[in-house]
């Protein structure tokens, strides 16, 4: 057994904080895709248009607003940055649409 002296309790806090950061960042991910989709088409940018500007490939940037894959917080930023909005306000919106308080496409509305 290894002996971390007073290093052990700082050791498991840091682990737990990551698990916990990731497990957010997986919720929050998986709700962003749509919200992705919200700000792309109320700015009347299309996937391409995105996709190239950001510098993403096309089928990732499919798979991330069908909520298929997580997004890095570089792509998130990089993402947000073209569509021309801050990662908080994207995280807004994507909370707004799970209370249902914002519709998931913005013609729903």
């Amino acid at each position: 057994m290894t002996h971390y002296g007073n290093a052990g309790p700082m050791v498991c806090f840091i682990i737990v904080a990551i698990i916990l950061i990731r497990l957010l960042l997986h919720i929050a991910s998986m709700r962003l895709g749509k919200a992705v989709v919200y700000v792309r088409r109320r700015k009347g940018i299309s996937q391409n248009q995105l996709a190239r500007e950001s510098e993403t490939n096309r089928g990732y940037l499919y798979k991330l607003e069908n909520d298929q894959v997580s997004p890095t917080i570089s792509k998130l930023e990089e993402l947000c940055a073209v569509l021309g909005v801050s990662v908080s306000s994207l995280i807004d919106i994507a909370e707004k649409q799970e209370r249902g308080e914002l519709p998931l496409l913005p013609e729903d509305s």
